[in-house]
């Protein structure tokens, strides 16, 4: 087209299509071949206008030089361009002049500058939006939550960018999705990022965008990096690093590098080697953007420190720390923990101790700007390297000092007080559907029909959890209590307390034991770790009917299972004779207690952290000293719910008992906002995988966390005799999820729930024989420790969580 235009030199109209075919072939080449044949054809471009006379194509000449040096990482070029282009930005329509402001907030974004480029974003966006130009509404809208994303307001940067696909465009799916993909990965839920990232990659491939797929490629090794997938990410980084250098892209080929440094630092190859790449890297892209530069310094910094090169490692530090408020939260954290090792290594223990409680704030103030538990959780994966340290430099100084360094790092998001986001029909009407299309799944045989079905609910789980990412941001403020206050709070409830924490490849004990602090080293994690989960396989297979002969042989292994468990951690410790109160390490999160021989008959309450506990105790869930409120709930396909609704709600005065048949989702919220005490009696399931999605099943489909956002949980002592909702997974941080902790992080006091199946008729009579003894003035772990000896095995399967729950007299 260039060639047919330029045979025509004498008509204005031909000349300036040439001139627009010109900057479109200088981007199509720079995508497949770099950056200097791409601007060979800007030059004759902006001679061609230059020769018209035409201020206008000479202002989009300087825009489309300007995102060229952008995307290969001259940043001071492709300023110096823009800024020429945006002096005549009034003298454009409306589509150029979006796409000016586009490519200004871009280059500003990369500069450093993210107010400025969150403020091009939304005008270009506006500019489009205004003039039904979709496709550069799009852009600047995903432009505008990924400049969000970088400036740290993740819940901003979601929302911007599901406004972004919400925009009929004809824009490429890869850019998106990568977008998104680099907020998942800042979030901390890299299972989704990595998801998000495959499909990227594959619509790149296809559309072809060589550049796009290098970047999705580097974002690939950062994210298998973060994983433990080292072998995967020096794939994706080689990779990419090839796909650079063949278009000559040195910035891009650099970050690929940097990725390939990472690797090999965590898989122990020479430190030193790592840092003189480093290093090399550092002095060639001085000029580059900060975050850039960045990167470059820590990587440097962090290779410096293990090969033992202290004052380098100083030095390289020392260059981040001036554009520290400008990384991300994951930067922030890094460098925090190479700050805390250099004053260490300088004797400055009290230095180190302050820059890892300042770094805790940090990671606080992160997790506080989302109402979402699923966010809360999933960025505590960047501070496990911190809160290792912390305990390492807190091994040998007591129980106080490892107490107050473990809870530090322990269950943040529990130290959050819950913030009702507003009512949101779209997150209402998502869960209707996936109630619908689950009801759907329980009758569809297998085939293709089914299929179709697994799909649109995996879909469905994507949209819920996005949705709920964006609803609001949080507000509340958090919960600190100190090893005083737990001593405190243990005094009162004469209690013992004990704590478990991995210390290099050991399970430590600590705690407070008939009023003596104790740290003990009890046993080997992995050793402990395969003991537990022969337990909780014993556990699972206790609970199902069809086991037949073999049942006595299964609970014969789980008993001596559990023994064993109880020989390595609890006989050493001499508890059993009072309350007890166990914080697990996470490889013992949803272990039966109840069911070691120590503990036989003990009441037992297990907490994500001692803090958690302490707050709940200090702040104890009752209401005005009247008799409590008892609403008692059953599901369908029970065999005796509505026998057990009925009996629990015979023993409350007032107990209300809602059958079955009547039962729905509005019933269980309603009552979970007005009640004091919730029975359910239902099926349940915990979803490992996505536990935000456990649930109990209700007539007309289940009910789950996600129902409760907006109403909370009112309730202070929630009981559900249901099949295996007080599981949990744990994510790094000891961040548990599922719909007992989602109880306990929404309001709730106190919830008991089932850790397996269990068999209908144990559930009715351990329940009946525990609210017995709840109304009879026992607190919830001594009426679940009277209830489960009184009973068969499984009868201990039901855990109390949170803290104790009394009625008040």
């Amino acid at each position: 087209m260039v060639r047919l235009l330029a045979a025509d030199g004498a008509d204005p109209e031909h000349a300036r299509l040439r001139v627009r075919a010109l900057m479109g072939l200088a981007t199509a080449t720079f995508e497949q071949q770099g950056l200097d044949p791409a601007v060979g054809y800007l030059d004759q471009a902006a001679a061609a206008a230059s020769e018209l006379g035409d201020r206008e194509l000479g202002v989009i000449c300087h825009s489309q030089r300007a995102t060229l040096y952008g995307r290969s990482g001259n940043i001071g070029e492709a300023l110096r361009e823009i800024q020429l282009a945006a002096r005549h930005l009034d003298t454009l329509p409306a589509r150029d002049r979006s796409v000016v402001l586009l490519n200004y907030g871009n280059i500003l974004m990369h500069s450093g500058d993210l107010p400025g480029a969150v403020d091009r974003f939304g005008r270009s966006a506006d500019i489009a939006a205004e003039h039904g130009l979709h496709r550069e509404a799009f852009m600047s809208r995903s432009n505008q939550g990924y400049a969000a994303y970088l400036a740290g307001d993740l819940p901003q940067a979601l929302a911007l960018l599901d406004e972004a696909a919400a925009v009929e465009a004809d824009a490429s799916g890869a850019v998106v999705r990568l977008d998104r993909a680099r907020v998942l990965i800042e979030a901390g839920l890299l299972d989704e990022a990595l998801a998000v990232l495959e499909d990227a990659a594959g619509l790149a491939v296809g559309e072809p965008q060589q550049q796009v797929l290098g970047e999705i490629e580097v974002e690939l090794a950062r994210v298998l990096l973060l994983l433990g997938r080292p072998r995967e990410a020096h794939g994706y980084a080689s990779r990419a690093r090839s796909r650079f250098r063949r278009r000559h892209a040195p910035v891009w080929t650099a970050r690929a590098e940097l990725i390939l440094g990472q690797v090999e630092l965590l898989t122990g190859r020479d430190p030193q080697r790592v840092l003189r790449t480093a290093e090399r890297l550092t002095a060639r892209f001085e000029t580059a953007e900060a975050p850039l530069r960045a990167e470059h310094r820590l990587i440097a910094a962090e290779a410096a420190w293990m090969a033992g090169e202290v004052e380098a490692a100083r030095a390289h530090l020392a260059q981040v720390e001036r554009i520290r408020k400008r990384l991300s939260l994951r930067g922030q954290l890094q460098v925090a923990k190479l700050q805390a090792n250099l004053a260490l290594v300088d004797g400055r223990e009290a230095a180190a101790r302050r820059i890892l409680g300042g770094a805790a704030k940090v990671l606080l103030n992160g997790q506080s700007g989302s109402n979402s538990t699923d966010l809360r959780s999933a960025v505590t994966v960047y501070a496990v390297p911190l809160a290792r340290l912390h305990v390492e430099m807190n091994r040998d100084r007591g129980a106080r000092a490892l107490f107050e360094a473990t809870e530090k790092w322990r269950a943040f998001g529990r130290r959050l007080q819950p913030v009702r986001p507003p009512d949101d029909p779209e997150l209402a009407d998502l869960l209707t559907r996936m109630r619908e299309l689950r009801e759907g799944l329980r009758y569809e045989p297998v085939g293709p029909g089914r299929e179709s079905l697994v799909r649109q609910e995996y879909d469905l789980r994507r949209e819920v959890r996005a949705r709920d990412w964006v609803l609001s941001r949080g507000e509340g403020g958090s919960r600190e209590f100190s090893y005083r206050d737990m001593r405190a709070a243990l005094a009162r409830e004469d209690a013992d307390l004990i704590s478990l924490v991995g210390h290099k490849g050991r399970l430590l004990v600590m705690g407070v034991v008939g009023g003596r602090a104790i740290v003990r080293e009890v046993a080997d994690e992995d050793q402990v770790s395969d003991h537990a989960n022969r337990a909780r396989a014993d556990l699972d297979a206790a609970g199902r009917h069809e086991l037949g002969v073999f049942q006595d042989s299964v609970t014969g292994s789980l008993r001596s299972t559990m023994a064993r468990l109880d020989e390595l951690i609890l006989r050493p410790l001499g508890v059993g004779s009072r309350r007890l109160v166990i914080v697990p390490h996470r490889r013992t999160h949803t272990l039966p207690w109840g069911m070691a021989p120590s503990l036989r008959g003990v009441p037992v309450t297990v907490s994500v952290s001692a803090t958690d506990w302490t707050g709940r105790v200090s702040d104890p869930g009752t209401r005005d000293g009247r008799a409590p409120v008892v609403r008692a709930l059953a599901g369908p396909a029970v065999a005796r719910a509505d026998e057990e609704v009925g009996e629990v709600a015979a023993i409350w005065p007032g107990g209300v008992a809602i059958d079955s048949d009547t039962t729905r989702v509005a019933h269980l919220r309603d009552a979970l906002g007005e009640a004091d005490v919730v029975h359910v009696a239902a099926h349940g399931d915990h979803n490992q995988q996505n536990p935000m999605f456990a649930s109990v099943r209700l007539t007309g489909g289940p009910m789950y966390i996600y129902d409760l956002q907006h109403s909370g949980v009112g309730a202070a002592h929630v009981v559900l005799s249901s099949c295996e909702v007080g599981r949990s997974t744990v994510r790094p941080g000891d961040e548990s999820l599922g719909l007992s902790a989602g109880l306990l992080a929404l309001g709730a006091q106190c919830v008991v729930a089932g850790l397996c199946r269990v068999p209908d008729d144990v559930a009715a009579s351990t329940m009946r024989d525990y609210h017995a003894a709840l109304a009879a003035g026992a607190a919830s772990d001594e009426a679940m420790a009277r209830a489960a000896e009184q009973g068969p095995l499984l009868a201990s399967a039901f855990q109390v969580s949170g803290a104790g729950w009394r009625m008040p007299r």
